[in-house]
């Protein structure tokens, strides 16, 4: 009778699973996703499910699987949280400290230079700091952006046939340097990017403004605390500990077969990029 029910649990199991897949594959054949994958997670039994659908790569016309590895964005910045706690777990750093504590440059909000940023402030994007139109500078590609991705843009997609433009304009110009040196050109007093309206009028702690390098100076005064790579930290810190042994800051540590291309304009794959911060 045991074996009976576990045969009929399992067999019920697969009749879920094989509805599930089709239904995901259902909806990547009736939308513009050129590959994806899903996840299901049991926080005591681990991984449920998992497949890819569509493909990683429409050049080679690679299979998008499980094991691909994804290009992702703003995601990343949960591991920046994580890191602050652990940091603060191994006593390198408590929330409370002021962020010019831990890095080479100082950072002061100038319409309130006596109210310090905190690495608290930093975590919950309270800082005073904003991204400003810089913020494109922080995208490095391996190769420039061709003019015939963006004309390659059908034109009933204005919207992003226009950004395909500006994107291509600002950022293939860039200039590769250190995390360090792109933010203390724009949050340094008196820097090159520098200018008033980098900076909120209200005290640090007071409003929520969402922050991208805000996040980037959390993830340098790590570096600061612990004398170590934020990346390299990350990967001894969380990745590791945690058997993530395909997840990494730099794309590069891939080879092309074991990774997705980005397709966010209309279908076009953008070049392979990195970015200054984090």
């Amino acid at each position: 009778l045991i074996k009976e029910r576990n045969d009929s649990e399992f067999s019920g199991r697969d009749l879920q699973t094989n509805a599930l897949t089709q239904a995901i594959q259902d909806l990547f054949e009736n939308s513009e996703a050129v590959g994806g994958a899903v996840a299901i997670v049991d926080p005591d039994d681990g991984v449920e499910y998992s497949q890819g659908f569509g493909l990683a790569d429409r050049d080679t016309n690679m299979a998008y699987t499980a094991e691909i590895v994804q290009p992702i964005a703003s995601i990343s910045k949960t591991l920046i949280g994580v890191s602050l706690m652990k940091a603060q777990e191994l006593g390198l750093l408590t929330l409370d400290d002021e962020v010019n504590d831990h890095i080479p440059f100082r950072v002061v909000n100038p319409n309130f230079p006596n109210n310090p940023i905190l690495l608290r402030h930093l975590a919950t994007h309270t800082s005073s700091i904003f991204d400003t139109v810089y913020y494109y500078r922080s995208y490095i590609f391996r190769e420039e952006i061709p003019l015939s991705l963006c004309l390659k843009i059908p034109l009933g997609y204005p919207t992003v046939r226009g950004e395909c433009f500006f994107f291509r304009a600002v950022v293939n110009g860039n200039q590769e340097m250190t995390t360090n040196e792109f933010l203390k050109q724009l949050y340094g007093e008196n820097e090159g990017f520098w200018f008033l309206s980098t900076f909120g009028n209200y005290a640090p702690g007071t409003q929520e403004v969402y922050s991208n390098h805000g996040s980037a100076l959390a993830a340098v005064a790590i570096e600061g605390a612990s004398g170590m790579d934020y990346g390299a930290f990350v990967k001894t810190h969380i990745l590791d500990p945690l058997g993530m042994s395909k997840s990494s800051y730099d794309m590069a540590d891939f080879a092309t077969n074991e990774k997705s291309k980005l397709y966010p304009y209309a279908l076009q794959p953008i070049p392979e990029w990195q970015s200054l911060t984090y």
